[in-house]
């Protein structure tokens, strides 16, 4: 086990720039998960770790060794493909060895891990059997049904428990995500937006990105102007709403804002009782939890209730929103207003 440092790495293809200069250190034993939007460069960066496509610039190093010039084979790493990329003509035992026959290990070996991995886990034999110092997944599970999908999914975070190899788990999906890891990389168009444990980016997002990619539903968005009186803070938004806002936070009288709430950090309230008005246009009963769609300010919002609420299509109800866990992001960078 090992840990490993990626120091400034950038890729290019030809005059495409499509990493730009990544810094990401994950400690010995640690699950670190790569989420972000298809094409954000997650795949390529774990691909470039694992040896499979060259660096353009920067520094790789894998339990202290550089190994930017070192084939896939010498790095000491074992890696689960989208595809499983099994041999077909060959039982389930010889795809499991084939890793240890390929680095030419002797019999006894050969046997003694298949049969230990085979024990632990199969979808992941052929990696474990190699007993390698770090696991790299590149979204082994996005083929799955979804059932299937939430029992692999806590197969492998118990797999790691017991094993604690040093894993690399890119997933586009932020469930994955955030069920998974003990840190979270949030890239975007080949750069890294944030990193930290999977409630540090939930409750303090950066960005407007990671505060939108983060969470399901997404967090809802209503732009509009920051003002001050009379120790209050609000946003005024389209349409005369006005949106509270708490009074300890940044940013200047009339600034452009964006005023951020997540769906499960609202409540109903009656009207007079400081709620803002929306107009109800869709509501989702899930049997645990009742998602209602509405229109405050122009902007469609969703809200996530325990109660099992039957408003109808058109109906005007007040939702309150949680200041101690709303969010201001300047408009002009999308940077959070700290």
């Amino acid at each position: 086990m090992a840990s490993v440092e990626i120091r400034g790495v950038k890729k290019s293809f030809g005059a495409v720039d499509v990493i730009h200069g990544i810094d990401v250190t994950i400690a010995d034993e640690e699950f670190v998960v790569l989420v972000g939007p298809s094409g954000c460069g997650k795949s390529t960066l774990l691909r470039m770790v694992a040896g499979l496509e060259q660096i353009t610039g920067g520094q790789i190093s894998i339990g202290g060794r550089i190994v930017n010039n070192l084939p896939p084979k010498d790095r000491d790493i074992a890696m689960v493909f989208q595809n499983y990329a099994l041999y077909p003509h060959m039982t389930v035992r010889d795809n499991m060895a084939f890793s240890l026959k390929l680095r030419k290990a002797d019999n006894a070996t050969i046997e003694s891990r298949v049969k230990h991995s085979a024990e632990i886990l199969g979808l992941m034999g052929r990696a474990i059997v190699r007993d390698p110092q770090v696991f790299l997944f590149d979204e082994p599970l996005s083929n799955l049904d979804a059932k299937l999908r939430v029992q692999m999914r806590v197969e492998i975070k118990a797999l790691h428990q017991r094993l604690r190899t040093t894993s690399v788990y890119v997933t586009h999906d932020q469930v994955e995500a955030m069920t998974m890891a003990d840190r979270i990389v949030v890239m975007h168009d080949g750069r890294v937006e944030q990193i930290g444990t999977p409630l540090d980016l939930y409750d303090n997002p950066a960005n407007l990105f990671v505060a939108g990619f983060i969470g399901s539903p997404a967090m809802n968005f209503i732009k509009g102007k920051l003002h001050r009186a009379g120790g209050a803070v609000w946003v005024d938004a389209k349409d005369g709403v006005r949106l509270p806002a708490e009074q300890g936070v940044a940013g200047s009288e009339g600034q452009d804002v964006v005023y951020g709430v997540r769906p499960e950090h609202m409540s109903v309230v009656g009207a007079g009782n400081g709620g803002v008005p929306a107009t109800v246009t869709v509501v989702e009963p899930t049997g645990a939890d009742t998602y209602v769609y509405a229109q405050i300010a122009g902007e469609q919002v969703c809200a996530v209730f325990d109660e099992r609420y039957d408003f109808a299509p058109d109906q005007v109800i007040h939702l309150l929103p949680k200041l101690a866990v709303t969010h201001l992001f300047d408009a002009a960078t999308g940077n959070k207003l700290n």
